[in-house]
Formats: C-alpha cells, structure tokens, sequence
C-alpha cells in the first residue's frame, strides 16, 4: 500500500511539475480564467469522451491548491460522523502540444470522521449489501486520486482520445470493532470523434473495475461487538466480532459499457448531448481461500448529459441537463460447504433475489453571466432544480417489502465580481429549499401462501426510521463564499487566491425538526 501511495504521489507531482514548466502565455485575459468556466465552454472536457480534448481552444492553464473543510452539526445521517474535517491537495492542469492535447489531476485526501457508527464500508449505497457495527469510532480515510487524458487529431474530421481515472483509498477505525478499508476504482475510457461544420458525434467504451478488501477486528478489550450484514431496508443477518478471528470481505466490482455524444454548434452556440449507459456486476467473498460468497449484485445504469451553451459580448447563457437511471438487484448466494480432495470449499448452486433499488435522478439549471471579457464577468447568477425518486425492495416470500423516497430541490446563487489593479474580488451567496416525502415501510403479500415469520428475520426498525427520516426531511440551507485574487503576473497570466465558504442547512421537519448542520472551507490556490 505504501507503494501505490508513493508511486502515486510521484506520478501526480510529476503532472503537476510538467504543467509548470509549459503554461505559459502572454495573453492577459488567461489572469481571469477558472477551471470550472473553462470546463463549461468546453462540454467535452466533463464528458466521458475525451477525443474531445481536441475541441479545446483555451490556452495551457493549470491550478495548484490546497484545502480544508470543517463539518459538525446533528443534522446528519444514521451513518454519518458527528462531526468531520478534510484537508486536500490537488493540481490540475490542460495543455497542448501541437495536435496532441493532454489533461491531468492529481489529488490527495486526509479525512477525519468523529463518531462514526453503522459504516464499515467506504460507500454503504454503493450497493444494497453492506457492513454496519454499532460502536461509533474515529475513522480515518486517506484517498488518491490521479486522472489522466489524451486527445489526438487525425486530419480535419477525425480525433481519437483515452482518459484514465484511478482511485485508491484506505480507511481504519480507531476503536472496536475496528475496521480496514483498503479500496480501489480504476475506469478507462477510449473514444473516437468525428468532427464537421455545424455537427460533431463521438462514441467511446467504457471500463471500470473496483474493488474493497475489509477487514474487522477487535484488540483485546474483551468486547465482541455483533457486525451486521445488511441485505436491505435493515434487515440482516450478524456474527460476533472477536480478537481471535478477524472478519474479512472481498467485494469485487466490474463494468462494462459505452456512451454516445452529438453536438450541434455554431459560431456563438453549442448544444452537448451524451448518452451512456453501464451494466455492473458485484461479487462477495467471505474469504478467498474457500470461495464462500456474501452476496451478489447487478445493476444497469443510464445517464443522460445535456450542456446549451450561447456566447454572446455581454450575456453568456449556461444551461445544464442531468439524468440518471438505475435499477439494482441484489441476491443471496444458494451454496454448500463440501470437502474435495480433503479440502474444505463452497460449492454454488445458484441464487436468489432478495432486494432491488430503483432510482431516478435529474438536475437542470440555467447560469447567466454578464460579461467585462469572454472569461471576466462582473456578476453571474445560477437558478436550478435537482431531485430523486428512489424504490427500495426487500422480499421475504411470499412477502414483499417497499420502501419509496421523494425529494426535489429548487436552488439559486449570485456572485458579484469587483475588478482592482492588482487584483479582484468575489463576493457570492446562495440558498435552497428542499421538499421530502414518501413511505417509509409497507408490506405486500405476492402469493396466496401463508406470511413468513417476521419476528425471525432481524431488522433495525429505528436506523430505517432515521435514514428514511433524514433522506425525506424538509430544509433550508443557505451559505457566502468570498475569493479574492492577487495577478502575480498579468503577462502570464499567474494569479494567487485565496476562498473562503460558509454553509449551513436545518431540518423544517419530521424527527430531525431544528437540527442543522455547519460546513466552513478555506482554499489557497496558485492559477498560472
């Protein structure tokens, strides 16, 4: 592990180390660039296609930052820490070189999470399947991030691209029953795109490939905490965790998929629309050397990205389009211990589905810019809507369970940019308000038999009560940045700055009424 960490962290410096040496430039107006405006004129850089790069007409720019963030509040998930802080470091960077066009980031993560209880995985939603103790404990997860683009142009109407995004992250809770989190997520994306006058269309590939090793334990302090293996809507299944054996899953995920892009574009618009879709399958293991498994899942998702872009010499008009949609089953492993060969192994006969999750997400906002330059805005305002519909199941034959979340945001910003000699200011404000509901449990009998005993299968009436409530609870949040940057050298365009953010959200109903919950977050970074 220490390995990766160091060939990481050299493979992200030395990124880092190239774009210094390059970007450079005698064009003022670079001084008022930013990383996300300049991803915005350009849909293609946040695509999944980045043959795209090529469509880049920005020049070389990179940032170097560094970060905290401080979380504390009781505002807050069944299985969210009490209180939280991150410091982060990252660069990131676009360059090009003739017809060769590159990006990269590198980022590093250290993470504090203060009582945090019912989390032994690094992401409980990331499946219907995962592992909960009920000890609250400091945990503590240390992520890095490294991703990388290419984009090639071959002639006047063809590019071909590649981008890789690596993940890796370890986590430890500092107190039994102890858990450790080794994780990785590696996706790659080849693609193609062929370009003309008024229409450009890519299609790529898509792989990825995660996985999580955890590993649970307690040190000699004589507790035996009951580890859950929760199989949906809190129900489970447990075992005792003890300083003589240590618990250990394997959780192996692999996908497959691909994504379409069409854009129409004129001299002053651009209208970006891509479509993917991915088929995911995961895999449990108890322990390697047996094969035993803890469970299945399978999941297709589709995501549609819609980015309308008008450039004109005053007004720049920015609209966003996001939909997702995803069903996912989960299934119980039909196996049986046998000896072979005087080994001990699990032989699988099969399986059954015992839970799904179906869910929809979208968001759409409109983002006005008044501008001084193409990229120096005095003022810009974002309006917009998110939400989701999710369908939670858990079958018990001949009963089924039902779960069923609703919860749509409406949101707005301003932000109001003072231009000085040396330098400028951002002052900037934004709100939401959110609405919840749903139902949070309710039982259907699919056949005619007699109903299963469901005081036999356990199942956390009180935690499903508190993640229901906090997902579907009404709220307010509001919070101010404030960023003042320093032009270090307007030739090349090198500028120092310095952010500063407060947010705040509260509860207006339902068991978390009045509770609330404080994020502050300071950056200094360095643009050239």
């Amino acid at each position: 592990m220490k390995f990766k960490k160091i060939y990481t962290l050299g493979l992200g410096l030395l990124i880092a180390g190239m774009s210094a040496v390059n970007a450079q430039t005698q064009d003022n107006e670079k001084i008022f660039y930013r990383m996300d405006r300049v991803k915005a004129n350009n849909p293609w850089t946040k695509s999944l296609n980045y043959a795209g790069l090529t469509f880049n007409e920005n020049q070389d720019f990179t940032i170097v930052e560094i970060d905290f963030q401080y979380g504390k509040g009781s505002f807050r998930n069944v299985n969210a820490p009490t209180a939280s802080n991150k410091t982060n470091l990252q660069t990131e960077s676009f360059r090009r070189l003739n017809k060769v066009f590159f990006y990269g980031k590198f980022s590093f993560d250290y993470m504090n999470r203060l009582k945090m209880g019912w989390c032994n995985v690094i992401n409980p939603y990331r499946s219907p399947i995962f592992f909960a103790d009920s000890m609250p404990g400091r945990q503590t997860m240390e992520t890095y991030i490294l991703e990388g683009g290419i984009g090639y142009m071959i002639g006047k109407h063809w590019s071909i691209g590649a981008k890789i995004d690596y993940l890796t992250a370890s986590n430890a809770k500092k107190k039994d029953a102890r858990n450790k989190n080794t994780y990785m997520n590696l996706k790659v994306y080849p693609g193609v795109v062929y370009r003309s006058k008024y229409l450009n269309l890519g299609l790529n590939f898509i792989y990825q490939k995660e996985t999580e090793n955890i590993d649970i334990r307690t040190i000699g302090t004589g507790r035996t905490p009951e580890l859950l293996s929760v199989e949906g809507l809190w129900f489970y299944t447990s075992e005792q965790v003890s300083s003589t054996v240590s618990i250990i899953r394997d959780i192996r995920d692999e996908a497959l998929g691909g994504a379409a892009q069409v854009e129409f574009h004129t001299h002053r618009t651009r209208f970006f629309n891509q479509f993917s879709m991915l088929e995911k399958k995961q895999e449990i293991f108890k322990a390697n050397y047996n094969k035993e498994r803890g469970g299945e899942m399978k999941q297709r998702a589709y995501n549609y990205t819609g980015a309308f872009n008008v450039s004109g010499e005053k007004y720049s008009h920015y609209i966003n389009l996001q939909a997702n949609f995803s069903n996912m089953l989960g299934y119980e492993n039909i196996q049986q211990k046998e000896v072979i060969n005087q080994n001990s192994t699990w032989t699988q006969f099969g399986k059954k589905n015992k839970s799904s999750i179906e869910s929809s997400v979208y968001d759409v906002n409109y983002n006005l810019f008044r501008n001084r330059t193409a990229y120096n805005s005095c003022w810009n305002a974002q309006i917009g809507a998110k939400g989701f519909y999710a369908e939670r199941e858990y079958r018990l034959y001949p009963a089924k369970f039902q779960q069923i979340l609703r919860n749509t945001e409406g949101y707005l910003s301003f932000e109001k940019n003072f231009l000085f000699k040396k330098g400028m200011l951002d002052c900037g404000i934004n709100g939401a308000y959110t609405i919840g509901g749903g139902t949070m449990l309710k039982m259907k009998q699919e056949a005619e038999t007699g109903l299963p005993n469901i005081d036999a299968y356990p199942q956390r009436k009180d935690l499903l009560e508190q993640e229901f409530e906090y997902i579907t609870s009404d709220k307010i949040a509001g919070g101010v940045n404030v960023r003042y940057t320093y032009f270090l050298n307007k030739e090349k365009g090198m500028n120092l700055y310095a952010i500063g953010n407060v947010n705040y959200k509260k509860s207006t109903s339902g068991l978390y009424d009045g509770k609330d919950w404080t994020t502050l977050q300071a950056t200094i970074g360095l643009s050239f």
